[in-house]
C-alpha cells in the first residue's frame, strides 16, 4: 500500500494510467452465492485525482461524451486505494 501511496503522489491531473486493483464484487445465485469475490482488475483512464472525505477513491476520466455545443457527459473510474495494488 505504501507504493501506491508513494507513486500517486507522483502523479499530476491529465497523466495516462492504468490502476490494477481488485474489486470486492458481491457474488450473488439461486443458491444463495459465495459472498465477496476479490475480481482482479486492470482499469485504464485520464487521472483526475484523489477525492473522498472518509474513504480516498483514485478519479479515472475515461470518456467524454459531446452531445451539443453546451451539453456533455464525462465517464469516470473510482477505485479505492484501499483495493489499489499497483499503478
Amino acid at each position: 500500500m505504501k507504493d501506491v501511496v508513494r507513486q500517486i503522489k507522483s502523479l499530476s491531473p491529465g497523466d495516462l494510467v492504468r490502476v490494477e486493483w481488485f474489486d470486492a464484487s458481491i457474488g450473488k445465485s439461486l443458491t444463495g452465492g459465495l459472498g465477496g469475490i476479490d475480481v482482479p482488475v486492470s482499469s485504464w483512464g485520464v487521472f483526475v485525482g484523489v477525492l473522498g472525505e472518509k474513504n480516498k477513491h483514485i478519479i479515472l476520466a475515461q470518456n467524454n461524451f459531446r452531445y451539443s455545443d453546451n451539453l456533455y457527459d464525462i465517464d469516470y473510474t473510482t477505485v479505492p486505494t484501499s483495493l489499489a495494488m499497483k499503478l
